[in-house]
């Protein structure tokens, strides 16, 4: 009785010890079952990350649902031997779902979460890309004013910050001002400087640049 008990509270201690507590965007919902979703998106500490959310399409009288698209959960899970994973615990710490308002705004976030899970693999932390991301949905929800500005700032963003925090963005050692451009842009997209104030066509150009050296970085682009 006595090593039995023994091995329980080593298995007990295991389990405490390996439960991860992340931040958790969700970027898809796929309804599973009668009841239930599997909900795919990132987390700053490991990457992408699928969950198996038990009767999550129920919705209570009073409340509502926690696992929607464009929201950050903190969770808590305990990794097992698939990679569909079920929470212990999840709460809702942002909510970006007000993109879905103004429709240039929302698409761009779809764009956006396509690119994501596309090419962010599990198992590898991206705590530089999720804060562009979240800098970036938080700019495309307060985009009713200038929607196609935002939508170009969001996307040469977090593009530019996906290729500098991977070493895919050129170093331009011998080019002082696309190295000024590439820094600064790098910069606003992890939210550390406002957005330039560009034209419209300007925001296209840089664009069209940024998508540019994705495709060269043989990225999977929407």
């Amino acid at each position: 009785v006595g090593l039995e008990w023994g091995l329980r509270k080593r298995v007990a201690a295991m389990s405490v010890q390996s439960a991860i507590r992340t931040e958790f965007l969700v970027l898809r919902k796929t309804p599973y079952a009668e009841s239930s979703l599997i909900l795919a998106g990132l987390s700053p500490d490991v990457g992408q990350v699928h969950f198996i959310v038990r009767g999550g399409r129920r919705i209570e009288r009073r409340s509502l649902p926690v696992a929607d698209l464009f929201r950050a959960l903190s969770v808590e899970y305990v990794p097992g031997r698939s990679e569909l994973y079920t929470w212990r615990r999840a709460e809702v710490v942002a909510d970006w779902g007000g993109v879905a308002h103004v429709m240039p705004a929302y698409e761009a976030a779809c764009r956006l979460a396509a690119f994501t899970l596309a090419n962010l693999p599990s198992h590898a932390p991206c705590p530089r890309y999720y804060r562009a991301l979240v800098t970036a949905l938080q700019r495309l929800a307060d985009s009713a004013n200038r929607p196609s500005a935002a939508v170009a700032t969001a996307e040469v963003g977090t593009g530019l910050v996906y290729l500098d925090e991977n070493g895919l963005l050129p170093p331009y050692d011998d080019d002082d001002a696309n190295r000024q451009r590439r820094d600064l842009l790098v910069a606003m997209g992890e939210g550390l400087t406002p957005p330039p104030a560009l034209r419209d066509a300007e925001w296209r150009q840089v664009r069209d640049w940024t998508f540019e050296l994705l495709r060269r970085a043989e990225t999977r682009l929407p």
